[in-house]
C-alpha cells in the first residue's frame, strides 16, 4: 500500500510530501522530517532533498490506543525512511517509542 501524506509545519519540512507508510501522527511526521532533512542534506552533501519515502519494518505490537486511535502504549515501532536528493539515496532507521500518556519519542540513525 502506498500512502501519500502532505505534512506542513515550521522548519525544513515546510509543505513537503512524505511517500509510503508511517505509523506516526501528522505532527510526529513533521517533527521527524524537521530532524531528518538536515541530516540527509549533510549525509548526501546535497542541499535539495527531492523525496522521502517511509516504510514500516517492525509494526506496532501490544498497543493501547486513545479514543482517536492514536497509539499511547506499545512496543517500539521501527521504520525505514529513505531520502533522495542529487541522485543519492540515504537510508535512515527511525524508531518510535511511546511514553504511555500519548507522547512519542523518536530516534533517527543512518543505515549503511
Amino acid at each position: 500500500m502506498l500512502l501519500l501524506a502532505a505534512v506542513a509545519g515550521p522548519g525544513p519540512a515546510g509543505a513537503f510530501e512524505l511517500h509510503g507508510e508511517s505509523t506516526g501522527t501528522p505532527r510526529l511526521k513533521v517533527d521527524i522530517l524537521n530532524s531528518l532533512l538536515p541530516m540527509a542534506s549533510a549525509a548526501s552533501n546535497c542541499q535539495t532533498i527531492d523525496s522521502v519515502t517511509a516504510s514500516v519494518l517492525v509494526p506496532p505490537r501490544n498497543v493501547e490506543t486513545n479514543a482517536e486511535g492514536v497509539i499511547i502504549k506499545g512496543d517500539d515501532v521501527v521504520e525505514r525512511w529513505v531520502t533522495e536528493g542529487c541522485g543519492r539515496k540515504i537510508r535512515f532507521k527511525v524508531t518510535l517509542s511511546f511514553d504511555g500518556v500519548g507522547g512519542t519519542y523518536f530516534r533517527i540513525a543512518a543505515e549503511d
